[in-house]
């Protein structure tokens, strides 16, 4: 990936860079029945190889590209943890939480969106949950969609009063339970959810509300529409 970087600096030398990858993911998630520390998860697939979430963000920091936005085309990208990692690489991301179909995003509608002078990355989000509302891509047959719009610009504010909330030692209900997608039922947390469940020890309500404030700074403008129940574009 270093050698595509350099590549496409040297080939197509520009002011300002976009970055689509494009492949299989697996986020930041854990199997259903495992309790452990989070680890670097990875993105990509070539010959059964896959790139950690840490290694990708030091190709990208180490090629001097400074993309100006990442879109992931792949499963699994759209979680604090793997934002976090690239916070300091790009202003924008548009990631997904939960598996995408394979007919990944509208390429035919986001493609000049990329180019557009006054881009923003939240069309080209809308553009991919439309598209799949309206079914306007060859062979695609049903309407499920979950697709998130980040600034990374909050993410730093937003780290910080999650990591008070959590040295508090707060805690969730004794009866939550995280959301099981998938086929081999992963592990999802909705982050505002979890945040607002934290019991409300008084030393925790500042910091709960800022965390919360600063996740919708990151979130972007919100879009809530249902496809299938537990299934909503963000």
């Amino acid at each position: 990936m270093s050698e595509v970087l350099s590549d496409v600096k040297s080939l197509a030398n520009a002011d300002d860079y976009g970055l689509v990858l494009w492949s299989h993911g697996s986020g930041w998630i854990e199997e259903s029945n495992s309790r452990a520390a989070a680890q670097p998860r990875s993105w990509g697939e070539d010959n059964s190889n896959n790139m950690k979430i840490t290694t990708l963000a030091n190709v990208i920091r180490d090629s001097g590209m400074n993309p100006s936005f990442i879109y992931f085309d792949a499963c699994f990208m759209g979680c604090v943890e793997i934002i976090y990692q690239l916070r300091n690489l790009t202003k924008e991301i548009v990631a997904s939480g939960t598996e995408l179909q394979i007919y990944g995003m509208n390429y035919t509608r986001n493609v000049p969106v990329f180019f557009a002078k006054d881009r923003t990355l939240e069309t080209a989000a809308r553009n991919t949950f439309d598209s799949y509302q309206k079914r306007d891509q060859v062979g695609v047959d049903y309407s499920d969609c979950t697709i998130s719009y980040f600034r990374t610009e909050a993410i730093d504010e937003f780290a910080r009063a999650t990591r008070a909330i959590m040295e508090t030692g707060a805690t969730v209900p004794d009866d939550y339970e995280a959301i099981r997608y998938g086929s081999r039922s992963f592990q999802i947390y909705d982050m505002p959810d979890y945040i607002r469940l934290q019991r409300p020890h008084c030393e925790i309500r500042q910091h709960r509300h800022i965390a919360l404030r600063r996740h919708g700074h990151l979130s972007g403008k919100n879009h809530k529409r249902r496809t299938r129940p537990g299934l909503q574009q963000l």
